[in-house]
């Protein structure tokens, strides 16, 4: 008889696990959409597990927490380097951005809005 093939690669965790008759890779799970793992096999769970791979999300996610998910916003530091000469950064003002931290000015805040007005009371119908 001749050897047949009866897994060949997965196209999710590119291992030689899809088997080709069930459709099914032995290794991942796919095409299901949970990732296959069992508790009774702890050291596969922790070659899968997150951290292992390239986190091209997650590894940036500790400098962003700490800076307080800021988004195109100068840094504290870049905004004291350019302040002008009345003492107030020239790009915060025009942008009118609160930067937490900025030393070089009083930071913009905005002015409250005042409450909205009263809803009119109706008598209640029984």
């Amino acid at each position: 008889k001749q050897i047949q093939k009866t897994h060949t690669r997965c196209r999710r965790c590119g291992r030689t696990s899809f088997h080709i008759q069930k459709k099914v890779c032995s290794a991942c799970g796919y095409p299901s959409a949970r990732l296959r793992s069992y508790n009774w096999c702890k050291k596969m769970i922790r070659r899968k597990t997150r951290g292992t791979g390239r986190m091209r999300y997650e590894k940036d996610l500790p400098r962003k927490a700490k800076n307080g998910f800021r988004e195109q916003v100068r840094s504290p530091l870049a905004c004291g380097e350019t302040a002008s000469a009345s003492g107030r950064c020239v790009l915060c003002a025009n942008q009118r951005l609160l930067l937490r931290g900025c030393r070089r000015r009083t930071p913009f805040v905005r002015a409250a809005t005042p409450p909205p007005p009263p809803l009119p009371l109706s008598p209640r119908a029984h």
